[in-house]
């Protein structure tokens, strides 16, 4: 799945560079018509799996806009337990709308 390619491409290219952090914006939800509820699964499924793996990568920020958001914490929260979700913050930000932070968490 392309959606899924992407998400590797941009955190193993942090990695590579051994960057501790990425952001990464909700690509293709909503705004290009992929359903969000899927696209959450597919990506944060993708970074659970990378942020096993990576040598740097620690904290990985989804961006998006405020609709975006809540749905993709509904997912973090089932796929991890709402206990092992240790860091969320979905305050507006003024640049551009709502982010996820996502910290690699051992399960």
């Amino acid at each position: 799945m392309e959606l899924k390619r992407a998400v590797e491409a941009a955190v193993e290219e942090a990695d590579r560079k051994r960057y501790r952090s990425v952001s990464l914006p909700a690509v293709s939800c909503g705004v290009y018509g992929f359903p969000v509820t899927r696209g959450s699964q597919v990506i944060l499924s993708a970074l659970r799996q990378l942020l096993d793996s990576s040598r740097s990568v620690i904290e990985v920020s989804i961006v998006s806009g405020q609709n975006i958001i809540p749905i993709f914490h509904e997912t973090l929260t089932g796929m991890f337990g709402a206990s092992n979700v240790r860091h969320v913050d979905t305050a507006p930000r003024p640049d551009y709308g709502k982010s996820l932070q996502l910290e690699r968490i051992n399960l």
